[in-house]
């Protein structure tokens, strides 16, 4: 019997790392749709439920706290990684506010690796009930831009 791959949201604006994100994924089979804005994430959430939803902190339309606001009210709350480049720094976008006592939310900080956001899925999943197989990978692949990347036939960073 086969296990259903785990759905996730992307929602990031920078290409190159929702790019980074979705090979990384996808690589540890699990079924991706990814958005750049709030509006697109929330029409692809309605359209087609995710497992879990990666969100920036900061995106074109608004921010995550839009998003994860619209999330929460649903009944069937899914598990959210916020990620950003610096959750400490002082900026105008606010966090979001503090989840419902059944949901579950990780922060991520940039730059992260492959088997970071692996992990943070397969602890929310397990957290939130759900169950995911880990995949295998190795080494783990630091998500940069593909200008950094080097040479483009190897795995390692």
């Amino acid at each position: 019997m086969c296990a259903t791959p785990v759905r996730v949201l992307i929602v990031e604006s920078d290409e190159p790392v929702r790019t980074g994100l979705r090979l990384a994924l996808e690589s540890a089979d699990m079924q991706i749709s990814e958005t750049s804005t709030v509006a697109d994430g929330l029409r692809s959430f309605h359209e087609t439920p995710a497992d879990v939803v990666i969100v920036d902190l900061d995106l074109p339309d608004g921010t995550a706290s839009d998003l994860i606001r619209w999330l929460w009210r649903r009944v069937k709350r899914p598990p959210i990684i916020l990620t950003s480049t610096d959750f400490g720094a002082v900026c105008p976008v606010p966090l979001p506010p503090q989840p419902p006592s059944d949901s579950q939310m990780l922060m991520l900080a940039k730059p992260f690796s492959a088997k970071a956001v692996i992990a943070a899925i397969q602890r929310l999943m397990a957290q939130a009930g759900g169950s995911i197989q880990p995949p295998i990978v190795s080494p783990p692949t630091l998500l940069r831009r593909p200008s950094e990347w080097g040479d483009h036939s190897s795995a390692t960073p």
